[in-house]
């Protein structure tokens, strides 16, 4: 599995990266940047970070993600390829999910464009008429939903 994590601020970009690179003992998994990690061979375990504006963009669209790419840099839509022709499925995370998740935004079409093989929404408004029409277009076969109580996260007291 190689997982495609993104997050609403450039600030979280290197807070998420770094959490994750905290825990890697623990979890195996390698955390990059996204920018930089795409020149690289795609593995197993990699979870690489990027902002939502990272990817989302029209032109990069129109182009099936093909731009922005050279002698020394990778396009996203190579990079994916060369992903699942090494046999990784790809997982996507989406922090802040009520925000990114439109049916009418650029990172909504990204998101249909990959067509992950898992989707994992983090949100702290999971009742949003927007996400749950992107739910709806999506296409997935199966959806689960589920809450954390803040209780369960903030000591009594």
């Amino acid at each position: 599995m190689l997982w495609l994590w993104f997050v609403p601020y450039v600030n979280l970009v290197a807070q998420t990266v770094d959490t994750l690179d905290s825990q890697s003992t623990e979890t195996g998994l390698i955390a990059r940047h996204l920018a930089v990690a795409r020149n690289e061979t795609p593995e197993a375990g990699q979870v690489l970070v990027s902002t939502v504006q990272g990817v989302a963009s029209a032109k990069s669209h129109k182009a099936h993600y093909t731009d922005k790419s050279d002698d020394g840099e990778r396009s996203l839509a190579a990079y994916i390829a060369l992903a699942r022709a090494r046999g990784l499925q790809i997982g996507l995370i989406v922090d802040e999910a009520h925000i990114a998740l439109h049916l009418a935004t650029e990172f909504g079409r990204f998101v249909k464009w990959l067509e992950a093989d898992y989707l994992l929404m983090a949100s702290a408004t999971p009742k949003d008429a927007q996400l749950n029409d992107f739910i709806a277009s999506a296409g997935n076969i199966a959806f689960k939903a589920f809450s954390v109580s803040r209780r369960a996260w903030w000591p009594s007291g």
